[in-house]
């Protein structure tokens, strides 16, 4: 059986606030032991227990909030620094690729030949992601979406 996530922040967990997706989830638990901010030594997920949950892809975000007038959710200043941050978190997936930890999917072709290799080494093949980004803060104008897309990017997936 082929699991699929629907939705994960893997780049905000791992940029954002500092984790080490590498590591076992009670260890990163451990390492957040005390900390106050919401979150923190709570629940969470790693690469490791994605595997162990035999979880072949997901849908992956970028995420960075513009911080608005009367809403109590945190956020950065401005769609620039927000689109600096999203960036960031692009260049950390791209890291993990490059390491041979993650896959990015970005069309049919790419994720049919994840999951042929994902059924002949399950244990070691990389995990599948589809890029997204969660809201559009990121985008400062309009016609950057096309860049966004050329990243790797897909909303929603074809």
């Amino acid at each position: 059986m082929l699991l699929f996530d629907g939705h994960l922040d893997l780049a905000m967990n791992a940029v954002l606030w500092n984790r080490d997706l590498t590591l076992p989830v009670h260890e990163t638990r451990h390492l957040e032991a005390g900390m106050t901010q919401k979150g923190r030594a709570a629940g969470t997920v790693s690469f490791g227990s994605m595997r162990q949950g035999e979880v072949f892809l997901c849908i992956a975000t970028v995420i960075a909030r513009v911080a608005r007038q009367g809403n109590p959710l945190p956020g950065y200043c401005s769609a620039e620094v927000a689109y600096a941050q999203a960036q960031g978190q692009l260049a950390y997936y791209r890291m993990m690729e490059r390491q041979g930890v993650l896959r990015l999917i970005a069309d049919r072709a790419s994720l049919d030949s994840h999951l042929r290799d994902w059924e002949v080494r399950p244990n070691s093949a990389p995990l599948g992601l589809i890029l997204t980004m969660e809201g559009a803060d990121p985008v400062v104008y309009p016609e950057q979406v096309h860049e966004w897309r050329d990243q790797g990017l897909r909303w929603p997936p074809r």
